[in-house]
């Protein structure tokens, strides 16, 4: 069992026994507080243990022990270890806010841990579909484009890793690329990249889940027609006066496919002169 810390009121009971100034005072307020809700009918010592088990998970799949649990959040390992398994139902709401309280950085424990690459991915998806181009990324993280390209297919991901994607995330997930550096072409055939695997925008994903391999995002966005956008793109360029074997070099594709495309959609075409 792991020994509360002084100012734990639990210190101050049996086995323990601590009758310190700080374990003294904590089992005072916890009594005073504890009248106070039962008399205001608020009293509720017990509750169900599906938030703290979601979050316990959440933690692990992190890379966190059940030591490291333990530690962080005041508990002994069996309690951990069933709330974990699901083999006990209720807690009490004080042992329940302690562990929704508990932070973990994996980095901080090993950079080199493998931890679950869900809030990863999500986060370099989320980054592209706001317009942000894999070399960019790469570059600001300090990887080679085809090493971003893996950690996309990968289950785990270094702590090191996930720290930097992270950090980057907040750094830019509301950031203008093109006003970053990104090229507007590059910017544009990220977001139609992404449109076309059905990648989430930043605002889909809520800073509490987004890590959570089993979240699901926020309310669902109207579908992009990846088509409709490259034909708009294209629209542009040849209002510019670009000729069609121009404006296919723009986004990347080849001249047949836009002609192809722009044929099926009865678009005018302005053929290389």
């Amino acid at each position: 069992m792991t020994t509360p810390p002084h100012g734990n009121r639990r210190r101050y009971h049996t086995p323990y026994n601590c009758r310190c100034p700080q374990c003294t005072r904590a089992k005072k307020t916890y009594d005073v507080r504890r009248k106070t809700a039962m008399h205001a009918g608020r009293w509720q010592p017990y509750t169900d243990t599906t938030n703290a088990r979601r979050y316990l998970q959440r933690l692990t799949a992190a890379g966190a022990s059940i030591g490291a649990l333990a530690e962080l959040t005041g508990c002994d390992h069996e309690t951990i270890t069933l709330i974990l398994h699901g083999q006990v139902a209720r807690i009490r709401t004080a042992t329940e806010q302690r562990i929704l309280a508990a932070r973990f950085d994996p980095a901080a424990v090993s950079p080199t841990l493998r931890v679950n690459a869900a809030g990863s991915r999500r986060r370099i998806q989320a980054l592209t579909a706001r317009g942000w181009a894999k070399a960019a990324l790469a570059d600001r993280l300090g990887v080679a484009p085809a090493n971003l390209s893996r950690s996309l297919r990968q289950e785990q991901v270094t702590a090191r890793y996930a720290a930097a994607v992270r950090a980057l995330y907040a750094e830019l997930w509301d950031a203008d690329p093109v006003a970053h550096g990104v090229s507007p072409v590059a910017a544009k055939r990220a977001r139609l990249n992404a449109a076309r695997r059905e990648w989430r925008l930043p605002m889909a994903w809520d800073d509490d889940t987004i890590d959570d391999p089993d979240a699901e995002p926020a309310d669902p966005e109207p579908e992009t027609d990846p088509v409709a956008a490259l034909m708009e793109d294209t629209d542009e360029l040849l209002a510019q006066g670009c000729t069609l074997d121009q404006a296919a070099r723009r986004p990347g594709v080849s001249s047949q496919t836009l002609y192809r495309h722009r044929a099926a959609t009865g678009r005018v075409l302005r053929r290389a002169s």
